[in-house]
């Protein structure tokens, strides 16, 4: 009987909801505004704490929810689609009674649900989230989801989780931003460089693949970040006419690729390693093979008998004999 009054109130509580919002959209109010394209950030922080960021090209004004929706992030809706209940992993399921499924409405209970974030008129901080109705985003507007804690029980309600706020630079900064990809062919290896800018969060990625003309595809392989581009070298190839793509990724911040593209190609020519360079070869081979120590090198016994030689040596040898002989007779 608790369960079935619980699942009414949340039922009505839900059309309560979608009638405010129905009513105040058609109600009467100024016409829309002509749409032209605009850059809007959008941030969703996770209870983990974990945050993510977008750097979206839109046509705006723009709504809450179709901004959301262009995240590429997968979300459930509620309520005709108005209300959010999971994003990504993180929420309840999609259905107008188990939206609110960690909300038990109870002075007792902590309430946590996706809440959201309006910029506020001065663009310099978080708006009321109980502000209604809710603003569409203009060119340079930043939004904010965040799975956290509610007071329901104050009025208005009052957030307990809070969310540091980003303008939109510094969300287009933390945003990698895909620059050239250019690969160098030599004698059987392959150098690829890939360079960036923006990732001011550093979690930003690259990964290369490579083939022969008319050969598959190799794995996919992480390439080396540096400060300014990813990079890879492979060497052992067989001579030919390759051709590499980078697939740039930051799942955390997104990625700013050109019309929207992430990956991107490059040729590259190898060689076969020419006669000269593996006389070269051979030569740093031996000279690698050779005693590198400080010690002196052992010096043959030939070296220490200067020039009387092995035929002296022997000679002084018969010499000592004989002597020897010569005393022990005298002595008998």
């Amino acid at each position: 009987m608790i369960e079935t009054r619980k699942s009414h109130q949340l039922v009505g509580l839900g059309l309560l909801y979608t009638t405010l919002v129905a009513a105040l959209l058609l109600g009467s109010g100024p016409a829309l505004a002509q749409e032209e394209p605009g850059q809007v950030g959008v941030i969703v922080q996770f209870g983990d704490g974990t945050t993510l960021t977008r750097y979206l090209e839109l046509n705006t004004p723009v709504d809450r929810l179709t901004a959301l929706e262009a995240t590429g992030l997968s979300r459930e809706t509620a309520f005709a689609g108005d209300a959010v209940c999971r994003i990504e992993e993180e929420g309840c399921p999609g259905t107008d009674t188990d939206c609110w499924c960690e909300c038990p409405f109870t002075p007792d209970e902590p309430c946590t649900f996706w809440i959201y974030f309006p910029m506020n008129e001065n663009g310099d901080g978080w708006g009321d989230m109980n502000t209604w109705p809710l603003p569409e985003l203009e060119g340079g507007h930043v939004s904010a989801w965040v799975w956290g804690e509610v007071d329901v029980v104050s009025s208005p309600w009052k957030p307990l989780t809070q969310l540091p706020f980003m303008t939109l630079d510094e969300i287009r900064d933390r945003a990698l931003r895909p620059g050239s990809v250019s690969a160098t062919g030599g004698p059987q290896k392959l150098a690829v460089s890939a360079t960036f800018g923006g990732d001011s969060d550093g979690s930003a990625a690259a990964a290369v693949r490579y083939h022969r003309t008319g050969q598959a595809w190799s794995e996919p392989q992480s390439m080396v970040r540096g400060e300014t581009s990813f990079t890879f070298a492979i060497a052992g190839l067989e001579p030919g006419e390759y051709e590499v793509e980078v697939s740039y990724s930051d799942y955390q911040s997104g990625v700013l690729g050109e019309n929207g593209a992430v990956t991107f190609t490059a040729p590259a020519v190898v060689t076969q390693v020419s006669p000269s360079e593996e006389s070269q070869t051979g030569a740093l081979s031996e000279t690698a093979a050779e005693p590198t120590s400080d010690e002196p090198a052992p010096v043959p016994l030939a070296g220490y008998l200067g020039p009387i030689g092995v035929g002296g040596v022997a000679f002084v040898l018969i010499v000592a004999v004989l002597l020897v002989i010569y005393l022990r007779k005298r002595a008998a």
